[in-house]
């Protein structure tokens, strides 16, 4: 994490203020209802040209620890209009929306906040009559993509031809990234597959994360 401009570190030192760290948050529906700016706070507040609605949320992020798990967080809005209710409704729980969550001081709203800034995806929500309670993850498992590792035999793995892995020098101005190809072209060196796989098309590679 990068560290606070000394301004806010005087600011988040002081034994008392008027001026309140609150949270923004950026949730990205999908669908009709799209960007939902909020502010943890009881008037809007404006920051890099962007208003926040005020809204009675609460955030509590992810505690550090050595565990080996995915750190989570928990947005809680409150749902006496039934409007954040709503738009959950409409996005099928908002499962998967990205959220970019913001801590910042109001005395300060010029100040570069990125090291107080994380990116969450909602994994789940539930509802009642006071409240909407969001479960948020740094990443969504179903994002992550698995096996980890792929070894293709006869198909180049390097995207850009005549890029500086590819690096063929052949005036033709397209490749369909095979094996016979890369050899037509005389770039067989820097083949991006793995011809040692033999007949086989593609392998996986499993390895134990510790």
């Amino acid at each position: 994490m990068k560290n606070l401009s000394s301004a806010l570190i005087i600011e988040k030192n002081k034994l008392s203020s008027p001026y309140p760290w609150i949270p923004l948050v950026h949730f990205a529906f999908a669908g009709p209802v799209g960007s939902v700016w909020l502010a943890g706070n009881l008037s809007d507040v404006t920051y890099l040209g962007q208003v926040y609605t005020a809204f009675d949320i609460e955030v509590q992020l992810p505690n550090s620890n050595l565990e080996a798990s995915i750190p989570e967080c928990k947005i809680i809005a409150a749902n006496q209009s039934r409007a954040f209710e709503e738009m959950l409704i409409v996005t099928g729980g908002g499962v998967d929306t990205k959220v970019t969550l913001m801590v910042v001081n109001t005395n300060n709203l010029s100040a570069d906040y990125s090291a107080l800034t994380w990116n969450f995806t909602i994994l789940q929500a539930t509802c009642n009559s006071n409240s909407v309670e969001m479960t948020c993850s740094l990443y969504s498992p179903i994002d992550r993509k698995f096996p980890p590792d792929r070894y293709y035999g006869t198909t180049c793995r390097y995207k850009y031809f005549k890029g500086s892995e590819c690096r063929a020098s052949h005036p033709a101005s397209t490749c369909n990234r095979s094996l016979d190809q890369c050899r037509q072209y005389g770039n067989q060196t820097n083949f991006g597959g793995f011809p040692g796989i033999f007949n086989k098309t593609i392998a996986f590679l499993f390895t134990k994360r510790v």
